[in-house]
């Protein structure tokens, strides 16, 4: 059975709800993957400590010792303020 979907994208989004550190100029800084696609990210974190057009550095853990995680550069291209921090997108340059 094929699912229609209104999504336009041409990476479907898998929301996902895991840990990920950022790290940008070697400062460590603690968030959420909300959801994964295959060009990019969408996050959550509590401190304004990113600007959009920063290059960052996200590691994903799995969890699970079988897999690795998923360690990728990345580029901030939104941020929003939200009630409980910020939510911002990235994408992965080097995948498009």
């Amino acid at each position: 059975m094929l699912l229609k979907s209104k999504e336009k994208r041409r990476f479907q989004r898998m929301g996902i709800n895991i840990p990920i550190v950022i790290m940008r100029d070697e400062r460590e800084i603690k968030g959420e993957c909300i959801d994964l696609s295959g060009t990019g990210m969408q996050i959550k974190f509590e401190d304004k400590d990113l600007c959009v057009g920063d290059e960052v550095f996200i590691q994903l853990s799995t969890g699970h010792k079988l897999f690795s995680p998923l360690e990728v550069t990345a580029k901030v291209v939104r941020i929003s303020e939200t009630d409980n921090g910020f939510i911002g997108a990235v994408t992965f340059p080097a995948l498009h």
